[in-house]
């Protein structure tokens, strides 16, 4: 833009006239139509074919504010888009919104009043997923005026929106492909958890909330049992008193779960005979082994009795700190050789609670040590650990209990401040444990290599991360910890047979459907024949009894000669005038007696709206996806409320008849809705079936068929793959017969 007034210049002003200019003259989407039919280009590409540069925008959550530097974050991504497009590409660009996970769920919590899982559990898994939902949607006018307003070139009339069917149906296609390619497994692994939130977390996750803390480190006494040592090596033999191997700890809260010692092998270890003690100090004639190399940083003075290699301590056994009765066993309380033991810090003696460290767990598993837990879900003790049972382990307080009972017992020999990066919550900023639990992994250690690959044809921008930060991430990829438990989320689409643990996993709502016991009747909706107020074009709710034309009575009998070869068994109608007309001229040319009337067939009630002119109700709700929501005036039905009541009428007849073939004679938007619930269509896909006919779904005296397909639903009938829905349907096992059901977990949000 040339400045022929440079003082005057007002940039503000100036951008909101390209803005106005751009948005009059659909420049933005003149831009695409121009790009997707490209001529013939000097690359001798044939003409009609563009090249295309695809791009979904990494979405925002519409529960929170826009802020500055998503301005900055959305400038470089529509220049790298302006940039193609100017090249010649066709960019289509489709805007998106992030939906799911524990952002939207914390936020959900503070407004209700929640304090945890139970809390939510409580409340009731469907209200609070509802209320999810709506507050995703809180600053989504914030978001499309800030993307208008900087100029960010989005297709927003499309979006995709993660909570929706489809999404949720494409990534189970996506987690179907690990399963297909042996990249998805159960185990038993440590994982970062969150107490508050109560679920695992990634390792990408975890790296987001590291924070420098100083906790208390403290520094334990074991006293060795002689009696039940078998001391082949001899080497407590000629040392008087009591004995103790000394083992440092920077989480006291693990100590209740202790269930063995490790050594190195190869370390030097010394007994000692304790003189001094710098800080705090042992009893007279005690005597303490720990690494050799670490006697002068701890600041113990003393007569050196005996030296011992790492492997001769092996097989000894120690007391228990805390008597925990499930931790009891063979392989309890003693001292094995571990290759993660080092002399760096500590005392070259490491504590063991195999449900509360990688190499821990690693070691339990390996000696067939106690697989137990003495701290709960939601991060307090359990039970199981007396004089602490229900206390929050990483309190201030509980620790000074512990460290109490250590002292009393003569089992604590000192503590000290130590800092260092501890993993906090990314989103509740809560200490994280490490905590064993049953998860879902993806195996990406098998995709090491491919991944370093794929890493080399790729252009970094700064080049130092292509080897650098992102490099490194490569070198030491771990199994990606997949799985949630939590509410709002992508289920897992993982169904397991708790008899003889058979699996599926299901990539898409068909393939679910056609695994799950269907609904055996068939059935078809037929519409009423033409009525008088089809003729005038008024709406009847009920309350004009219109009755059949006399075209509409010809229809009627020429739609049900049609159905004679349907071999129908049973008819259910809508009791108003013009459907009871039309079922009993069908029932008379099908030989059937009887037919049943059910209100909940019936019309869409518009109450004061009946006996005006149908343009009224259009007027009134132009757009045909708000009628599922809105009620044109007060004491209207909406088209959910029409097919709650549908629903609840299918669901019924599906339990109460099986393999039979049924008709049902109803109203055209009420066989739409039934339609929408059997097929499992979303209301923009119901919606636009209606729209792209003319705002016509069936005219009068036609009639459909359709099997209800056995999917996840709401009360309204609608398809919700969410939670508890999800987990309502049950399959049956392909190989013991027994009962499948859906696993409890999410996925990773960062994978949606």
């Amino acid at each position: 833009m040339f400045i022929k007034d440079a003082k005057n210049f007002n940039l503000p002003e100036a951008e909101e006239k390209v803005l106005d200019y751009w948005k009059k003259n659909r420049i933005f989407e003149r831009s695409l139509e121009r790009r997707q039919i490209a001529p013939r280009q000097n690359s001798g590409r044939a003409k009609g074919k563009s090249r295309k540069f695809v791009f979904y925008e990494g979405p925002p959550t519409a529960n929170g504010r826009p802020g500055i530097h998503h301005v900055l974050a959305r400038a470089f991504k529509d220049v790298i888009l302006r940039y193609k497009t100017m090249r010649g590409y066709y960019v289509p660009r489709r805007a998106g919104w992030d939906t799911h996970g524990l952002p939207v769920e914390i936020q959900v919590e503070k407004e209700l009043g929640l304090k945890s899982k139970k809390d939510i559990e409580k409340y009731g898994i469907a209200e609070f997923n509802r209320k999810c939902r709506e507050s995703v949607w809180k600053h989504k006018d914030e978001w499309e005026r800030l993307t208008e307003r900087m100029g960010f070139w989005l297709d927003m009339k499309n979006p995709y929106v993660t909570y929706e069917k489809d999404y949720i149906e494409t990534l189970w296609w996506i987690v179907a492909q690990f399963w297909k390619k042996k990249l998805l497994y159960k185990g038993n692994r440590i994982v970062n958890w969150c107490p508050r939130c109560g679920t695992g977390l990634s390792s990408h996750e975890m790296a987001q909330g590291y924070k420098t803390v100083t906790d208390e480190a403290a520094y334990i006494k074991f006293k060795l049992k002689r009696q039940a040592t078998r001391d082949k090596r001899q080497v407590l033999n000629a040392i008087k008193g009591d004995v103790f191997i000394l083992s440092w700890t920077t989480t006291p809260w693990t100590l209740p779960g202790n269930v063995a010692l490790a050594v190195g092998e190869k370390i030097n270890y010394v007994m000692l005979e304790v003189e001094k003690l710098d800080v705090g100090g042992p009893k007279k004639g005690e005597v303490l082994i720990l690494a050799k190399e670490r006697l002068e940083a701890l600041g113990i003075q003393g007569k050196i009795i005996k030296e011992v290699k790492g492997k001769d301590l092996i097989g000894l056994v120690y007391q228990p700190l805390f008597e925990v009765k499930p931790l009891e066993s063979k392989n309890s309380y003693k001292i094995y050789g571990a290759d993660f033991v080092t002399t760096t810090e500590g005392t070259g003696v490491v504590h063991t609670a195999v449900m509360y460290g990688e190499d821990d767990y690693k070691l339990g598993v390996k000696m067939g040590l106690p697989q137990h837990h003495t701290v709960d879900e939601a991060g307090k003790f359990t039970k199981d650990v007396k004089g602490l049972a229900g206390l929050y382990v990483k309190a201030k307080e509980t620790e000074k209990k512990i460290f109490d009972y250590l002292t009393k017992n003569n089992n604590l020999l000192k503590t000290e401040s130590y800092k260092h990066e501890y993993p906090h919550c990314w989103r509740c900023s809560t200490p994280l444990l490490y905590y064993a639990r049953v998860s879902w992994f993806v195996a990406m250690a098998k995709l090491k290599k491919k991944l370093w690959k794929n890493n080399e044809t790729i252009n970094w921008t700064p080049e130092h991360v292509k080897n650098g930060r992102f490099g490194e991430w490569l070198r030491e990829v771990k199994d990606w910890n997949f799985s949630r438990e939590r509410y709002w989320g992508t289920p897992l689409p993982i169904w397991e047979c708790k008899k003889c643990e058979h699996r599926e996993v299901v990539g898409g709502i068909d393939e679910l459907s056609m695994l799950a016991k269907e609904d055996s009747n068939v059935y078809w909706a037929m519409r009423h024949g033409e009525a008088e107020g089809n003729v005038r074009a008024i709406i009847d709710s009920g309350n004009q009894h219109f009755r059949l034309s006399t075209i509409g009575r010809d229809q009627a009998k020429r739609a049900a000669e049609k159905l004679k070869a349907k071999s129908i068994d049973i008819i259910f109608a809508s009791d108003l005038t013009r459907t009871r007309e039309t079922a009993g001229i069908v029932a008379k040319v099908l030989g059937i007696k009887r037919v049943v009337y059910d209100k909940r067939l019936r019309e869409i009630n518009l109450s004061s709206l009946s006996g005006q002119p149908v343009d009224e109700y259009r007027r009134r709700l132009p757009i045909e996806e708000e009628r599922f929501s809105k009620h044109a005036v007060p004491g209207a039905e909406s088209l959910r409320d029409v097919r709650r009541r549908s629903w609840e009428f299918l669901s019924e007849v599906g339990k109460k008849f099986k393999r039979k073939k049924i008709l049902f004679v109803s109203h055209e938007d009420t066989i739409w809705m039934l339609a929408e619930i059997a097929n499992g269509w979303s209301e923009k896909i119901t919606a636009d079936k209606k729209e792209k006919n003319g705002e016509v779904f069936m005219g009068p005296a036609e009639f459909l068929d359709f099997k209800v397909k056995s999917l996840p639903r709401d009360e309204t009938g609608l398809v919700d793959l969410h939670r508890p829905y999800v987990d309502e349907v049950v399959l049956r096992c392909v190989k013991c017969k027994g009962e499948m059901r859906r696993v409890k977990e999410l996925a990773d949000v960062w994978f949606d």
